[in-house]
């Protein structure tokens, strides 16, 4: 019968946000307040950027070969080889790392530049950095070229040099050879095979040794920022915003999946498990107190008396096929306004020209007497008691029959109980078409689970802003075990009946 109460549908998003409206509101706030507390006092921010140009692509490369080459051009300029130089050029003590978080550097679309930014909070020390950085990128890049020459160079020396020794150790086995030989013959071959390998390696040398090393060229030196970097206030705020949409919407399920509380009619019947006949709204500070309480007679005109004659109306159509004439007016706990429901409910059924009593058969704490400003004894406790008859404790209150507490008993639950009690309800509501029976609260006292089960039907009083749905669930359940009859709900102190209260005045209805 209960369901979850921290389980939010999609269909309820929307009246999440709604009623947390205030916390989302408050989270932005405060969001926006800090993002624009650190967009306004930051320090100022220098800017300078050097232009670096790559030696053309080899002509073996392709377009996607030459983009990539860029690609890793530029994490070379952000690598700690080269902020290291970097570092060896600028003034100071200066960490590697600390340098790699001030500079960026990034490439225009299809175009072998490398543009080499750097800032810092002075503009001299940001020209410095981005100048450093380009002067030490393209001599990094010449520093590898040239080892790759000289590599190259080394190796063509070295197979010079061998091939020098080879030419040697032929002249001398031809020289010892007799003159006309075969071995003559063959020596002079292999001289003149290695003169002409010597030849050409000896090219080559010249040629590798007259590579052109191009590391790279700076085409745009870094220049003296003339002011500081734009703070981008407007950004920052816009970022601020949607961190504060973002923290707030979640601090907002977060905060109604903790809430226990039943959120609204749909809520009520998924806990309860039984129908919502009549949705109460909270009632303007006049009505709050026990003496105003009785909307249907102090403000018949009202959009709160409106509420009461639509429960009447629901009540009577749910009653109808069974015949339901007896009617307990019970909540989970204390505090919820089933005494004043009771009251406005039999009010309103006696305003639509139906006999009502109404006894208040809550023995421990005033309610009814106070509603009806009657005294409190002679009234249920004492007849049932014997010490009063029923001509004693009915009080006629314009067209409604009223039946107080009465005098205090020891033990309440006892004496509702009993056959004395089941049979002083029959014999009060002889000659009325309604009986309606306020009792205590299901989890306070059992008073109600040993009263309900004698009379047609229980309506179960659920204050939005006091019951939790756990309690209204075991409160259900424990009346279903009773034997009691679960007639409906009324959900009572309904914040989204107070808001559409306000439509109502175009057709006449006053607050």
């Amino acid at each position: 019968m209960a369901t979850d109460p921290g389980s939010v549908e999609l269909g309820d998003y929307l009246g999440v946000v709604r009623r947390r409206a205030l916390v989302v509101g408050a989270v932005v706030a405060v969001c926006l307040l800090l993002g624009a507390a650190y967009g306004l006092t930051r320090p100022d921010v220098y800017r300078s950027t050097a232009q670096v140009a790559l030696p053309d692509p080899a002509q073996t490369q392709t377009p996607a070969e030459a983009i990539a080459d860029v690609q890793t051009e530029l994490q070379v300029v952000q690598s700690e080889l080269v902020a290291a130089r970097a570092a060896e050029e600028l003034p100071g003590d200066q960490d590697t790392r600390d340098l790699l978080g001030h500079v960026v550097a990034e490439s225009p679309s299809e175009a072998r530049i490398l543009s080499i930014s750097f800032t810092a909070s002075d503009p001299e020390a940001a020209q410095a950095g981005a100048q450093a950085f380009a002067e030490a990128y393209v001599a990094q890049k010449q520093e590898e070229q040239q080892a790759t020459v000289d590599e190259r160079a080394a190796t063509y020396q070295e197979r010079i040099d061998a091939t020098e020794e080879n030419i040697a150790a032929q002249v001398e086995l031809r020289d010892a050879a007799e003159a006309g030989s075969t071995e003559e013959a063959e020596a002079q071959d292999a001289i003149d095979s290695a003169r002409s390998t010597l030849s050409d390696l000896t090219t080559e040398l010249t040629e590798v040794e007259a590579t052109l090393v191009d590391g790279g060229t700076i085409i745009t030196p870094a220049r003296l920022p003339q002011g500081p970097q734009p703070r981008g206030l407007a950004r920052t705020l816009a970022a601020a915003l949607a961190a504060g949409l973002l923290l707030g919407l979640g601090a907002a399920f977060v905060l109604d999946r903790l809430d226990t509380r039943v959120r609204g009619a749909a809520d009520l019947e998924r806990t309860l498990g039984v129908s919502t006949l009549g949705t109460i709204p909270v009632f303007p500070e006049r009505f709050r107190h026990p003496s105003t309480g009785l909307v249907t007679v102090h403000a018949p005109a009202g959009t709160e008396a409106d509420a009461f004659r639509r429960l009447r109306t629901s009540v009577l159509l749910a009653g109808q096929a069974d015949g339901v004439r007896t009617l307990a007016i019970t909540s989970s706990v204390a505090d919820e306004g089933k005494t004043t429901v009771a009251a406005n409910l039999a009010v309103a059924l006696a305003q639509g020209g139906r006999r009502v009593i109404l006894i208040g058969a809550d023995l421990r704490r005033a309610g009814v007497e106070e509603m009806f400003d009657l005294p409190a004894a002679p009234g249920l406790s004492d007849l049932l008691l014997g010490r009063a008859t029923i001509d004693d404790v009915e009080h006629r209150v314009g067209d409604l029959t009223v039946v107080t507490r009465g005098s205090e008993v020891e033990t309440p639950t006892d004496l509702l109980g009993s056959d004395t009690t089941a049979r002083a309800i029959l014999e009060l509501g002889h000659g009325f078409d309604h009986v309606i029976v306020d009792t205590p609260p299901v989890l306070a006292v059992a008073d109600v689970l040993v009263l309900a089960p004698a009379l047609d039907a229980t309506l179960m009083v659920v204050s939005q802003a006091q019951a939790g749905t756990a309690q209204v669930a075991e409160a259900g359940t424990e009346l279903s075990l009773a034997g009691a009859r679960v007639l409906g709900a009324a959900l009572n102190n309904d914040s989204d009946t107070s808001r559409r209260s306000a439509g109502a005045y175009a057709y006449g209805i006053r607050p």
